[in-house]
């Protein structure tokens, strides 16, 4: 039985972006698993571990990065696929699926079928890359042409849905880049009548466009509150035809929790390892933040009045990240399930210890 027919999932997949992810509702949180760190350490069995003490600690999702050649990662359907059989509960994010390098049609059969195995559990989270040097080489690499970007993430995404949607009488014929499809009815299809929602990784006016217009949540990191609330303000704004309530506006954030000297040098370390930019210059770039668990809370408050209702948090460790989700699961989560409508008693009904 699917999590969201045996109703143990609070804010099931589908539901995401709707009332279940409201203005009144206490925020969703999810932990980005460490793949970056256990490809470097050579443990890869911590990945699956981790998704399993999000889990019991009450986390509502868990999200793979993507990335080809500038920040090596393991490969995020297979990443979430491994977690997926070894969870029954969390969401199972991509954050950010670079999908302008994957073949659409190839990447629908993948994000269909990871949706089926894991009982309609996926969020699609999707990006068309920062114009950087390494992302280039990347595109590079894959043969796909780096200024087209824009254009073959919305073709990716609007291929998706209509090849997601189809059936005996809504057969899909289509031509571009990928090739030519030929009165195709698609299989597998995702769990239920709706797809797996996609939210838009991106910040600046055509990512406000762009999220207005097609996606079903939004899913940046601008490194302040306040340019938060104008990106989220600019995206309401420009939602014509469409209800605002149903975009889920979500925030990634990168923390790193402990006292504050030692947090700060953790979040040193970690940054210029993990993007190869100093914290100096991602942090003009991204949400970042060292510093005690009260330091965390209040600063990703500040993004709550600003319009999130979902949380991506990653953490900054490079060889504790479990420790670093314990902090997480047992000094943060609490007080982050009291905003909104104040469901503070649900907190005392999650397990928080983390599987070690």
């Amino acid at each position: 039985m699917s999590p969201r027919a045996s109703g143990v999932v609070r804010r099931p997949a589908r539901e995401l972006g709707a009332g279940a992810v409201g203005r009144e509702e206490v925020p969703h949180v999810g932990v980005v698993l460490p793949t970056r760190e256990a490809l470097r350490a050579g443990t890869p069995a911590l990945v699956a571990r981790f998704g399993e003490a999000a889990e019991a600690a009450g986390l509502d999702s868990v999200w793979a990065g993507d990335s080809l050649l500038a920040r090596p990662l393991f490969d995020p359907f297979t990443v979430l696929a491994t977690v997926g059989a070894r969870t029954e509960r969390v969401l199972l994010g991509t954050g950010a699926l670079l999908a302008p390098l994957r073949h659409p049609v190839l990447a629908a059969q993948a994000l269909a079928s990871l949706d089926q195995l894991s009982g309609g559990r996926l969020i699609v989270g999707v990006g068309r890359g920062l114009d950087l040097p390494e992302t280039r080489r990347e595109f590079a690499a894959a043969g796909v042409p780096f200024e087209q970007r824009s254009r073959l993430l919305d073709e990716a995404v609007a291929l998706w849905r209509d090849l997601w949607a189809s059936g005996p009488d809504a057969v899909v014929d289509r031509a571009g880049h990928y090739g030519v499809l030929e009165h195709v009815e698609f299989q597998p299809r995702p769990v239920g009548q709706a797809p797996p929602p996609v939210w838009l990784a991106g910040f600046g006016p055509a990512a406000f466009r762009r999220t207005a217009r097609l996606a079903d949540g939004w899913l940046p990191y601008p490194p302040t509150a306040l340019q938060y609330r104008e990106g989220w303000e600019a995206i309401t704004g420009q939602a014509a035809g469409r209800d605002p309530d149903r975009i889920t506006p979500a925030l990634m954030a990168t923390v790193a929790i402990g006292d504050p000297v030692s947090s700060q040098e953790m979040l040193e370390r970690y940054v210029p390892t993990f993007y190869g930019y100093p914290l100096e210059i991602v942090s003009l770039l991204q949400a970042c933040r060292a510093g005690p668990a009260a330091t965390i809370v209040d600063w990703l408050r500040e993004y709550w009045e600003a319009g999130a209702r979902a949380f991506v948090i990653r953490l900054g460790s490079l060889d504790a990240p479990l420790r670093q989700l314990e902090l997480l699961a047992g000094e943060v989560l609490a007080e982050m399930w009291s905003w909104g409508d104040g469901e503070r008693a649900r907190s005392q009904d999650r397990q928080k210890e983390v599987v070690a």
